[in-house]
């Protein structure tokens, strides 16, 4: 499940697609899998919400998420993993030079942010609470 990850974010799929990681994979087989990848901050699951109001956990659609590499640079050493020179792999995405789709590292890095904000806002209210 996680080496599929950087395939199904170039592949611009709108959810995770358990199918590509086994064909006959199911979210009710891989919930564990899931959750752990999920709880141990490797990934980042964005579940998809089918009406955006004030109560978006109504709404949650669990069966549908996308899944994001919890670190950018994780994922960034994940698709250039390949033992080659790492350097001049990190040089080449700098420079634009790289060849792949740079769609999938800038997304990925908007979920991060969104959710290292996320962690910050309810770290502050629980901070003001006590």
């Amino acid at each position: 499940m996680f080496k599929s990850i950087p395939e199904q974010l170039s592949n611009h799929n709108s959810v995770f697609r358990l199918s590509v990681v086994d064909k006959k994979a199911r979210t009710r087989n891989c919930g564990n899998a899931i959750d752990f990848l999920n709880e141990a901050m490797i990934v980042n699951n964005c579940i998809n919400v089918t009406n955006p109001e004030i109560a978006l956990e109504l709404y949650a659609d669990r069966k549908k998420f996308k899944m994001f590499m919890g670190d950018t640079g994780l994922l960034v050493t994940h698709i250039l993993n390949n033992g080659g020179d790492t350097d001049k792999m990190y040089r080449s995405l700098i420079i634009d030079d790289l060849g792949i789709n740079q769609g999938m590292i800038f997304e990925n890095i908007n979920r991060q942010d969104t959710k290292a904000i996320n962690l910050l806002i309810i770290s502050r209210i629980s901070i003001k609470l006590k």
